[in-house]
């Protein structure tokens, strides 16, 4: 979800990463490094107002996006921390202003 001038838009991906990972065997704990360049297609674009006032705006939606993201995480035991920033390539909406996503992420993983 972004917002400027008062408004507040939500962007619906479907997104494939690809992983490039390093990774440490050290004792118990094992950092790794990644880059996770991507493609994505929007399928949804809406602009959030009251509850009664959604409005689908996808035809000023441009479908592609690609990008890049770097992250970094451990794992401890059976459990796997990462944090990623991706950095989105493409300009997402038909404007005359540039909206390029950036996103923050935070992953928690439990091994079986």
């Amino acid at each position: 979800m972004f917002s400027g001038s008062g408004l507040k838009y939500k962007i619906e991906y479907f997104e494939m990463p690809v992983n490039i990972m390093y990774r440490l065997n050290i004792a118990d704990i094992k950092p790794f490094a990644f880059v996770s360049p991507y493609g994505a297609y929007g399928l949804k674009l809406t602009e959030i107002g009251d509850i009664t006032s959604d409005e689908v705006l996808s035809d000023e939606l441009r479908k592609p996006d690609y990008g890049i993201g770097v992250g970094a995480g451990f794992d401890v035991w059976r459990i796997q921390v990462s944090f990623k920033y991706s950095w989105g390539f493409a300009q997402v909406m038909e404007e005359t202003f540039n909206i390029r996503n950036r996103v923050f992420s935070i992953s928690l993983g439990v091994f079986l």
